[in-house]
């Protein structure tokens, strides 16, 4: 049964305080504030004192910042950053144009796994990497805005490719099929990567999960996870 834990993190910003990025070689105990824990209909607990597990799976949709905050997460708690696209696609120029198949990439990203005792996993992998979940022993899902989310995947485009996504370059066509099926993400069903399919997907996971919603910085994010707050 899926225990759940949920961040909505809608209070002022400023009363956060911002964490270091300072790295530590083993697990950190800490304390989550505004922690609500709902398992088999049990009140909400504050407060539970849980260290970090060593398997953390963070998605969610493009642009909401799961490989920023797993790389994070790693570089503050001793982890190894995986991302699911290293597995997912193809090494091309440009890239993400050619998937793996199924077998490789599932393959691929397990010896990833096996070859880190603590990892801190990015990327969307519901369907094809199903297989993984029994390793998950934290999934947290991360939400912002749409308008939000669409204003930084153009930021992110226009930083990787430059002209090659403008008027008349090369990737103009490939850039503008992306946007279009990024900006879905919020009506879609779950035929697609859309916020239907990842909420009835979490609905499966037996491990304690962890929705973060809100636009916020990835420090703020950092911070309700070691239990820093103002």
């Amino acid at each position: 049964m899926t225990k759940w834990v949920c961040f909505c993190i809608l209070a002022s910003r400023t009363a956060i305080a911002r964490p270091s990025r300072q790295g530590v070689s083993q697990p950190t105990p800490l304390i989550i504030p505004q922690l609500q824990t709902v398992e088999s209909g049990a009140a909400p607990i504050l407060n539970e004192y849980v260290p970090l597990p060593d398997k953390i799976h963070i998605f969610g949709a493009s642009g909401s910042g799961t490989t920023t905050l797993a790389a994070a997460v790693a570089a503050r708690f001793g982890h190894r950053h995986i991302d699911v696209d290293d597995f997912f696609w193809e090494v091309t120029d440009p890239p993400f144009r050619s998937m793996r198949p199924v077998p490789i990439r599932q393959r691929m990203l397990a010896d990833a796994l096996d070859a880190h005792p603590r990892w801190a996993l990015s990327g969307s992998l519901c369907g094809w990497g199903d297989i993984f979940i029994p390793r998950f022993e934290l999934v947290i899902f991360l939400h912002i805005p749409g308008a939000v989310r669409m204003s930084r995947i153009m930021a992110r485009e226009r930083q990787r490719y430059g002209d090659a996504i403008r008027e008349g370059g090369a990737m103009r066509v490939h850039h503008l099929e992306f946007i279009e099926w990024a900006a879905q993400y919020d009506t879609a069903d779950e035929h697609m990567r859309s916020l239907r399919l990842h909420q009835k997907w979490m609905a499966t996971l037996p491990c304690r999960c962890v929705r973060m919603e809100g636009d916020f910085s990835t420090g703020e994010r950092l911070a309700r996870l070691d239990g820093l707050s103002a």
